[in-house]
Protein backbone atom coordinates (compact mmCIF):
# COMPACT_ATOMS: atom_id res chain seq x y z
CA UNK A 1 0.00 0.00 0.00
CA UNK A 2 3.04 2.19 0.09
CA UNK A 3 3.47 2.93 -3.65
CA UNK A 4 0.16 3.23 -5.69
CA UNK A 5 0.41 1.18 -8.77
CA UNK A 6 -0.91 3.61 -11.14
CA UNK A 7 -1.06 3.09 -15.35
CA UNK A 8 1.79 6.01 -15.61
CA UNK A 9 3.54 3.50 -13.46
CA UNK A 10 2.74 0.71 -15.24
CA UNK A 11 3.59 2.30 -18.35
CA UNK A 12 6.99 2.69 -17.66
CA UNK A 13 7.39 -0.57 -16.38
CA UNK A 14 6.96 -2.64 -19.94
CA UNK A 15 8.66 -5.99 -19.06
CA UNK A 16 6.29 -6.33 -15.79
CA UNK A 17 4.30 -9.35 -15.67
CA UNK A 18 3.37 -10.09 -12.21
CA UNK A 19 2.59 -8.04 -9.53
CA UNK A 20 2.78 -10.40 -6.46
CA UNK A 21 1.83 -9.19 -2.30
CA UNK A 22 -0.42 -10.01 0.71
CA UNK A 23 -3.23 -8.38 1.69
CA UNK A 24 -5.50 -6.08 0.19
CA UNK A 25 -4.70 -3.81 -3.00
CA UNK A 26 -6.54 -0.31 -2.98
CA UNK A 27 -2.97 1.10 -4.29
CA UNK A 28 -2.93 -1.26 -7.66
CA UNK A 29 -5.01 0.07 -10.59
CA UNK A 30 -5.89 -3.40 -11.44
CA UNK A 31 -7.93 -3.03 -14.86
CA UNK A 32 -4.63 -0.89 -16.06
CA UNK A 33 -2.68 -4.06 -15.04
CA UNK A 34 -5.58 -6.19 -17.18
CA UNK A 35 -5.04 -4.00 -19.87
CA UNK A 36 -1.17 -4.17 -19.64
CA UNK A 37 -1.23 -8.13 -19.23
CA UNK A 38 0.03 -8.08 -15.98
CA UNK A 39 -1.16 -10.59 -13.41
CA UNK A 40 -2.21 -8.87 -9.99
CA UNK A 41 -1.77 -11.33 -7.35
CA UNK A 42 -2.73 -11.44 -3.73
CA UNK A 43 -3.20 -14.29 -0.84
CA UNK A 44 -5.71 -12.04 0.62
CA UNK A 45 -8.09 -14.53 2.18
CA UNK A 46 -11.56 -13.61 2.95
CA UNK A 47 -11.92 -13.02 6.70
CA UNK A 48 -8.54 -13.90 7.64
CA UNK A 49 -6.48 -11.19 9.60
CA UNK A 50 -2.45 -9.81 9.02
CA UNK A 51 -1.43 -12.38 11.75
CA UNK A 52 1.76 -10.58 11.33
CA UNK A 53 0.34 -7.16 12.57
CA UNK A 54 -1.67 -8.39 15.41
CA UNK A 55 0.77 -9.98 16.69
CA UNK A 56 3.35 -7.13 16.04
CA UNK A 57 1.07 -5.34 17.70
CA UNK A 58 0.93 -7.42 20.96
CA UNK A 59 5.08 -7.41 20.97
CA UNK A 60 5.25 -3.70 20.85
CA UNK A 61 2.86 -3.36 23.83
CA UNK A 62 4.85 -6.20 25.51
CA UNK A 63 7.89 -4.15 24.64
CA UNK A 64 6.84 -0.67 25.99
CA UNK A 65 5.52 -1.85 29.27
CA UNK A 66 7.87 -3.92 30.57
CA UNK A 67 10.71 -1.75 28.79
CA UNK A 68 12.71 -4.68 26.84
CA UNK A 69 14.62 -2.16 24.79
CA UNK A 70 15.96 -0.64 27.52
CA UNK A 71 16.81 -3.45 29.68
CA UNK A 72 18.63 -5.05 26.54
CA UNK A 73 20.30 -1.98 26.60
CA UNK A 74 21.30 -1.94 30.18
CA UNK A 75 22.21 -5.84 30.01
CA UNK A 76 24.73 -5.29 27.05
CA UNK A 77 26.18 -2.18 28.90
CA UNK A 78 27.25 -4.85 31.72
CA UNK A 79 23.98 -4.02 33.91
CA UNK A 80 21.57 -5.75 35.57
CA UNK A 81 18.43 -5.42 35.14
CA UNK A 82 16.81 -2.44 35.16
CA UNK A 83 13.03 -1.70 37.06
CA UNK A 84 11.11 -4.48 35.89
CA UNK A 85 8.20 -2.59 34.34
CA UNK A 86 4.51 -3.17 34.49
CA UNK A 87 2.14 -5.83 33.80
CA UNK A 88 -0.54 -5.75 30.52
CA UNK A 89 -3.02 -7.64 32.89
CA UNK A 90 -5.52 -5.59 34.20
CA UNK A 91 -4.86 -2.65 32.11
CA UNK A 92 -7.11 -1.50 29.46
CA UNK A 93 -6.93 -1.43 25.90
CA UNK A 94 -8.01 0.91 23.55
CA UNK A 95 -8.47 -0.43 19.99
CA UNK A 96 -9.32 1.94 17.47
CA UNK A 97 -10.61 0.48 14.19
CA UNK A 98 -13.18 -2.56 14.50
CA UNK A 99 -11.79 -4.94 12.03
CA UNK A 100 -9.86 -8.31 11.44
CA UNK A 101 -6.60 -7.59 12.96
CA UNK A 102 -8.00 -5.41 15.58
CA UNK A 103 -10.21 -8.01 16.72
CA UNK A 104 -7.36 -10.88 16.64
CA UNK A 105 -5.32 -8.45 18.76
CA UNK A 106 -8.21 -7.80 21.23
CA UNK A 107 -8.38 -12.01 21.65
CA UNK A 108 -4.55 -11.96 22.51
CA UNK A 109 -5.18 -8.82 25.03
CA UNK A 110 -7.90 -10.51 26.88
CA UNK A 111 -5.88 -14.03 26.68
CA UNK A 112 -3.77 -11.95 28.94
CA UNK A 113 -6.18 -10.52 31.11
CA UNK A 114 -6.59 -6.85 29.18
CA UNK A 115 -9.46 -5.39 29.67
CA UNK A 116 -10.65 -4.33 26.08
CA UNK A 117 -12.72 -0.89 24.78
CA UNK A 118 -13.11 -0.13 21.33
CA UNK A 119 -13.65 2.82 19.00
CA UNK A 120 -13.76 3.83 15.09
CA UNK A 121 -16.21 4.75 12.68
CA UNK A 122 -20.01 4.80 13.63
CA UNK A 123 -20.74 1.78 11.43
CA UNK A 124 -17.54 -0.17 13.48
CA UNK A 125 -18.88 0.91 16.68
CA UNK A 126 -22.44 -0.51 15.92
CA UNK A 127 -20.74 -3.61 14.75
CA UNK A 128 -18.68 -3.61 18.10
CA UNK A 129 -21.98 -3.36 19.92
CA UNK A 130 -23.94 -5.95 18.17
CA UNK A 131 -21.33 -8.45 18.57
CA UNK A 132 -21.59 -7.69 22.41
CA UNK A 133 -17.77 -5.77 22.39
CA UNK A 134 -16.98 -2.79 25.08
CA UNK A 135 -17.56 0.46 23.07
CA UNK A 136 -16.39 3.75 24.66
CA UNK A 137 -18.91 6.53 25.51
CA UNK A 138 -17.27 8.71 23.30
CA UNK A 139 -14.07 9.84 21.32
CA UNK A 140 -12.36 11.58 24.15
CA UNK A 141 -13.31 8.86 27.09
CA UNK A 142 -11.82 6.06 24.60
CA UNK A 143 -8.41 8.09 24.59
CA UNK A 144 -8.62 9.33 28.59
CA UNK A 145 -9.36 5.52 29.83
CA UNK A 146 -6.90 3.61 28.02
CA UNK A 147 -3.34 2.86 29.25
CA UNK A 148 -2.76 1.94 25.94
CA UNK A 149 -4.09 2.57 22.60
CA UNK A 150 -3.77 1.03 19.23
CA UNK A 151 -4.98 1.90 15.80
CA UNK A 152 -5.64 -0.56 13.77
CA UNK A 153 -7.60 1.54 10.45
CA UNK A 154 -6.44 1.55 6.44
CA UNK A 155 -4.74 4.96 5.39
CA UNK A 156 -7.55 6.44 2.77
CA UNK A 157 -7.95 9.92 2.23
CA UNK A 158 -10.91 9.99 4.64
CA UNK A 159 -8.81 8.73 7.68
CA UNK A 160 -5.55 10.93 6.87
CA UNK A 161 -4.57 12.47 10.22
CA UNK A 162 -7.71 10.76 11.95
CA UNK A 163 -5.75 11.15 15.34
CA UNK A 164 -5.82 14.57 16.09
CA UNK A 165 -3.50 16.48 18.29
CA UNK A 166 -7.08 16.57 20.95
CA UNK A 167 -6.83 12.81 20.71
CA UNK A 168 -3.06 12.63 21.73
CA UNK A 169 -3.65 15.23 24.67
CA UNK A 170 -6.47 13.31 26.05
CA UNK A 171 -4.45 10.45 26.53
CA UNK A 172 -3.19 10.18 30.43
CA UNK A 173 0.45 10.32 31.34
CA UNK A 174 2.37 7.22 30.97
CA UNK A 175 0.19 6.06 28.53
CA UNK A 176 1.24 3.89 25.54
CA UNK A 177 0.47 4.60 21.89
CA UNK A 178 0.66 1.48 19.37
CA UNK A 179 0.06 2.46 15.72
CA UNK A 180 1.02 -0.72 13.07
CA UNK A 181 -1.16 0.81 10.86
CA UNK A 182 0.18 4.14 8.91
CA UNK A 183 1.82 6.81 10.32
CA UNK A 184 -0.37 8.98 8.46
CA UNK A 185 -3.46 8.33 10.50
CA UNK A 186 -1.46 10.88 12.51
CA UNK A 187 -0.65 14.24 10.95
CA UNK A 188 2.94 15.17 10.50
CA UNK A 189 4.76 16.71 14.00
CA UNK A 190 1.39 15.73 15.98
CA UNK A 191 2.49 12.99 17.77
CA UNK A 192 5.93 14.36 18.31
CA UNK A 193 4.68 17.90 19.78
CA UNK A 194 2.11 15.56 22.27
CA UNK A 195 5.21 14.23 24.02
Amino acid sequence: ERTPITAALLDRLPKLKLISQRSVYPHVDVPACTERGVLMCSNMQAGAPSYAAAELTLGLMLAAVRRIPQQMAALQAGRWQLAPGKTLRGRTLGLYGYGRIGKTVAGYAEALGMNVVWWGSDAGRARARAEGASVADSRKAFFAGADLVSLHVRLTPQTRGLITPEDLAAMRPGSVLVNTSRSGLIAPGDLLAAL
